[in-house]
């Protein structure tokens, strides 16, 4: 059993804190080789954090398999202090040692050979009979001779323990081996071959003693008997309260029945207790399969399963790998979920490659430049605002249905990446959701509208409202749909510097998608968006506890986009905060060696604010200035800065590196520009700037009074420390040089 067996989260911490309270804890988990990603996500959990009792963990797992074990990978994955110890096997002289205390002296060198450094098995060997000449034995011998010494019905019970794929439950046992009974169990245990351990029911478990007499064993079988006790293994384990059925379909696999095993695959999979348990149990029976129908449902219910995990780029090759000997129709489907998981995931290069090919498959060209897309999204637009539904939904068929989905997908997945693309398609499925007038398809187009028209900040708020009104007339039997209209709520207030509402909302979204199977992307982009809130609201706590939690869980998941704007976006604000603003300079330079060259999309926009607020608090003003003239060309000819939370947020941290380096035209004509968009916090930053060119305490404390306004009490403590106000908020000298730098004074 498995530590996510018997404990949750919720259960496993009031626990420990009681016992750490009244004492010094120390856990012993010995054989983490057979841990799982459960008892992986529990202990890093229980371990890591502001709340965590103080534990001290001792852990164990085979050198080799050190790389495989689910619970050190997760540990790996957390800031938890670790000390790693190898245990190394015993030397040659050591083990020759022990084999003479125990009485053989004339081949105590080739036991301790043979042995391999391990005192379980020196001990074996020297035992063994001291008639045997010196040095002839091996440890298969040893075991072989013996179990031959041993009744037949000792010899049956401990080839099913050996046999049985892990530790193997006493009833079962018994049941897989009908002559033996508690006696042989018994006799088995004072040989040195079988342990036992008590289980939850109550009822022993039994396994091998060591993997080396599991192993001698089972080569001593012959084919014939082995595949015959497969099967009365499998028949023992179907027959127990709570069949293990991933056990089962082994068995039934090694014992020559591989249509029942693909079926108890099957079964086991759509019971597993989890999505990436599902995964690798449909592959089992994909695997399995003897019907290639067969064999293709498994791997597209293999896909389905990882998406459900979050594994967007391991789904998408599993999508990709359904599409052999798949219809056209079906291959279609399948080709597109591939792109919509490449891109959510952030492959950026093979998922817009794959993007093409379905959008080339409906009859959508993929423009190839800015300037083309632009004057494409112009069409699409205009062609929208003469589009008017129909009195009734339309019967669509199958083709109609997927041409809307595929729209639809790839242009909320690209929403947050390669934004004017996306806009494009969006333009296109909206108008195609409006023709058909299905309920569901339409409310999901109307709530990425929402999205979309938010970007426009303070014009757009009232079309994005309309649009979420209308979205939630329709999102009344679709979960998916209500957590997109509620993300739309998030994010038009994001968008518009309303950051209470944008937290709130953010938050409600992420309660909505958290449940959904699939709906990884979206729930991505809620605690994306909320986070940011955080940073605006300097909730720096919630920030610091979120981020850990949340980085892990995308790097375990291979989600490279969330990766990203984890480490490179917003959230990176903490390491400044923390006075380490080094540490951003190292995650923005690992983040940009996986992003695609020769474009500039969102993730290079969160790589350069991230970049570029990181050397303001490192006070170096002349690699910030760098920054800027590096990127801004490309960000201005990415048509990026069309959203107006990216404008005013990007021309103020460029008007901050004007600052910095001693450009004061450049600074004011930064907080000037940011004045034209007449948003409240885009008038706090100007102000934040001109305070800053005349560094005077009245010009701080208006900008200061400004930013509290807006709910940034950040900027608000760094206004005021500048103009030697008290502040409740004490900033350190990285987080001041980032939010508030002052006009450098250069000699004339």
């Amino acid at each position: 059993y498995t530590l996510s067996d018997t404990l949750s989260l919720h259960d496993a911490l009031p626990i420990f804190a009681r016992l750490a309270a009244a004492h010094r804890v120390v856990i012993w988990l010995d054989d983490l080789q057979w841990s799982d990603d459960g008892s992986g996500a529990l202990l890093a959990e229980l371990l890591r954090g502001a709340d965590a009792p103080p534990i001290l963990c001792l852990a164990s797992c085979r050198s080799e398999d050190a790389g495989t074990s689910p619970v050190l990978a997760a540990l790996a994955r957390t800031d938890v202090a670790m000390r790693e110890l190898t245990l190394p096997a015993l030397d040659e002289r050591a083990g020759a040692a022990m084999a003479r205390a125990l009485g053989r002296d004339r081949d105590a060198a080739a036991i301790a050979r043979e042995a391999g450094g391990s005192p379980f098995l020196v001990r074996e060997l020297a035992l063994a009979s001291s008639a045997t000449r010196p040095g002839a034995l091996s440890v298969d011998q040893v075991v072989r001779a013996r179990v031959a010494s041993l009744p037949p019905p000792c010899q049956a019970l401990l080839a099913a323990v050996a046999l049985a794929r892990g530790p193997l439950a006493r009833t079962l046992a018994l049941r897989a081996a009908p002559d033996a009974d508690a006696a042989a169990i018994t006799a088995l245990r004072h040989a040195g071959l079988v342990r036992t351990a008590t289980a939850r029911d109550d009822d022993d478990v039994l396994d091998t003693y060591h993997d080396r007499v599991r192993e001698a064993v089972i080569d001593g079988l012959a084919a014939p008997a082995r595949r015959a006790l497969h099967a009365r293994l499998a028949d023992a384990l179907l027959a127990a309260a709570a069949p293990e059925l991933e056990r089962v379909a082994w068995h039934q696999r090694d014992a020559g029945d591989r249509p029942a095993a693909h079926a108890t695959a099957r079964a086991a999979a759509a019971a597993a207790a989890t999505p990436e348990r599902a995964a690798a149990l449909y592959a089992l029976a994909a695997e399995l399969a003897v019907d290639d129908r067969d064999r293709r449902a498994a791997r597209v219910a293999r896909a389905e399963a990882l998406v459900t995990a979050g594994h967007g780029h391991t789904a998408a090759a599993a999508f990709a790998d359904a599409t052999d000997g798949a219809t056209d129709d079906d291959a279609l489907v399948l080709r597109r979920r591939a792109a919509e998981m490449l891109l959510r995931g952030g492959y950026l290069d093979a998922g817009r490659a794959a993007a093409a090919a379905v959008l080339a498959a409906h009859g959508v060209r993929w423009p190839g430049t800015p300037r083309a897309v632009v004057a494409s999204l112009l069409v699409q637009r205009a062609r929208l605002a003469v589009t008017s539904g129909p009195r009734t939904p339309r019967a669509l068929d199958a083709r109609g249905r997927e041409r809307i989905d595929a729209l639809w997908g790839l242009a909320g997945a690209l929403s947050m990446t390669d934004h004017l693309r996306g806009a494009e398609l969006q333009a296109r499925n909206l108008r195609a959701a409006i023709h058909a007038g299905e309920p569901v398809r339409l409310s999901r187009s109307l709530a990425l509208e929402a999205i979309y028209s938010a970007t426009a900040g303070g014009r757009g708020r009232a079309r994005s409202r309309r649009l979420i009104a209308q979205a939630r007339a329709l999102a009344t039997n679709d979960p998916l749909a209500a957590g997109v209209v509620e993300l739309a709520v998030g994010v038009c207030a994001q968008q518009a510097g309303e950051w209470l509402a944008a937290r709130d909302g953010c938050a409600t979204a992420i309660a909505a998608l958290e449940p959904l199977p699939g709906a990884f992307f979206e729930l991505a982009n809620a605690q994306l968006f909320w986070l940011e809130s955080l940073v605006y609201l300097g909730e720096l706590d919630a920030l610091a506890e979120a981020v850990p939690r949340l980085l892990d869980d995308a790097v375990r998941r291979g989600d490279a986009y969330s990766i990203a704007f984890l480490r490179g976006g917003p959230p990176s604000f903490r390491w400044i905060h923390a006075g380490e603003p080094a540490r951003v300079l190292a995650d923005t330079r690992a983040v940009a060696a996986t992003l695609p060259r020769g474009v500039f999309h969102v993730p290079h926009l969160l790589l350069m604010l991230a970049e570029l607020q990181a050397h303001l608090a490192c006070d170096d003003s002349a690699a910030a200035w760098a920054v800027v003239e590096r990127d801004w060309p490309a960000l201005d000819r990415s048509l990026l800065l069309r959203a107006q939370n990216v404008l005013i947020e990007m021309t103020s941290l460029r008007g901050r590196a004007a600052l910095a380096s001693g450009r004061p035209a450049l600074a004011r004509a930064a907080a000037a520009r940011i004045r034209k968009e007449r948003m409240p916090w885009g008038d706090a930053l100007a102000a934040l700037l001109d305070a800053g060119l005349v560094d005077e305490p009245a010009a701080w404390r208006t900008a200061a009074a400004a930013c509290t306004a807006c709910t940034m009490p950040l900027h608000a403590a760094a206004a005021l420390t500048r103009a030697g106000d008290a502040t409740p908020r004490a900033l350190g000298a990285p987080a001041l040089a980032t939010l508030a730098p002052r006009l450098r004074r250069t000699r004339s």
